[in-house]
C-alpha cells in the first residue's frame, strides 16, 4: 500500500524511512507515472501534504470507470512529467474502501475529487484532462481567475429587440434570467468576472445576458425558455450548447472551450 508520494528530488530515501517509524508501516512506493492507489490507512497523508491531489473514487465493475482507466493513467504520466511536479493523480477503490468512500459521500460512480489544502473539492465537469486541469488550477489559485479591477466590465444586456441580430454573428455565452430569481442573483458575480476573462483573454466570444422578466415574449416564445438561470452557447445564430454544470466561474470558461473545440 502506498502511503506518501516521494518526490526524488526532495526525499529520496530518508522520507520512507522516517514515515515507517512513526507509523510502523511501509508506507513508501517507487515513483512512477501511473496513478497512486490511496486507501483508509492513507488517504489522510494526500489531504495533509499542502500539495493537490487529484482523486478517481471508482469500482472495478463499473464500466464508465473502465472506459476511463486510459485517460486516467495518461493524466497521472503528464502530472509526473511535469517540470513543478505540483499534481499527483490518484485512485480509491470504492469495492474495497467503502467506508472510505462513505466519508466522502462517494455514492456513485466515478466520481472525481480534488483534495488540496486541507480541503476537498467535487469534480462536475466532464472527463476531458484539458478540463480537469483547469479545474485543479482555478482550485489551486494558479490560473488565471479574473479579478474585479479597473479592467471589470459587466457581461453584455441584450434586450428583446436586439438579442437575434446581436448572437448573429460570432459566439455568445448568454445567460437568461429573472431579477427575482435567487440563483441567478448567486452566479451573478461569477457571470460578472466571466465576462471580463473572455473580454481581456481574448477568448473569442462574447458573455451577456437578458432579462426575461422584462423581455418574456422573446425568452419563452424564440428561445423556449422555461426556467431561470438558463445558459445557452450560440454561434452564429445556432445554439451548439447548453450549460448544466456548477454555476461558477472555474466551470464556465472551460465548458465554452469545450464547445467550441469541438467545431
Amino acid at each position: 500500500a502506498m502511503v506518501c508520494r516521494l518526490k526524488m528530488k526532495k526525499w529520496l530515501g530518508v522520507g520512507c524511512l522516517l514515515l515507517w517509524g512513526l507509523c510502523g508501516l511501509a508506507v513508501c512506493k517507487n515513483v512512477g507515472p501511473e496513478p497512486i492507489v490511496l486507501t483508509s490507512t492513507t488517504e489522510k497523508y494526500a489531504i495533509t501534504s499542502g500539495e493537490a491531489w487529484l482523486v478517481l473514487f471508482h469500482s472495478p465493475w463499473c464500466a464508465q470507470c473502465k472506459h476511463l482507466n486510459p485517460l486516467w493513467d495518461d493524466f497521472a504520466f503528464d502530472a509526473h512529467q511535469s517540470a513543478d511536479a505540483e499534481l499527483t493523480i490518484a485512485t480509491i477503490d470504492c469495492s474495497e474502501q467503502e467506508a472510505l468512500c462513505q466519508k466522502y459521500g462517494v455514492r456513485a460512480y466515478p466520481q472525481v475529487k480534488l483534495f488540496y489544502g486541507g480541503e476537498v473539492y467535487a469534480y462536475e465537469g466532464q472527463m476531458k484532462k484539458h478540463l480537469l486541469q483547469t479545474f485543479v488550477d482555478v482550485k489551486a489559485g494558479k490560473i488565471d481567475a479574473p479579478k474585479l479591477s479597473t479592467s471589470f466590465r459587466n457581461s453584455i444586456a441584450l434586450t428583446g429587440d436586439n438579442i437575434e441580430r446581436a448572437i448573429s454573428q460570432g459566439v455568445w455565452f448568454v445567460k437568461f434570467y429573472s431579477p427575482d430569481c435567487g440563483a441567478c442573483k448567486k452566479m451573478e458575480r461569477d457571470w460578472k468576472e466571466l465576462a471580463a476573462h473572455a473580454m481581456n483573454g481574448g477568448y473569442g466570444y462574447k458573455v451577456a445576458q437578458i432579462d426575461c422578466q422584462q423581455h418574456n415574449a422573446v425568452c419563452k416564445d424564440t428561445f423556449d425558455i422555461t426556467k431561470y438561470p438558463t445558459l445557452l452557447l450560440f454561434r452564429n445564430g445556432q445554439n451548439i450548447g447548453r450549460f448544466r454544470g456548477r454555476r461558477e466561474l472555474g466551470y464556465f470558461h472551460p465548458f465554452v472551450m469545450e464547445q467550441l473545440n469541438r467545431g
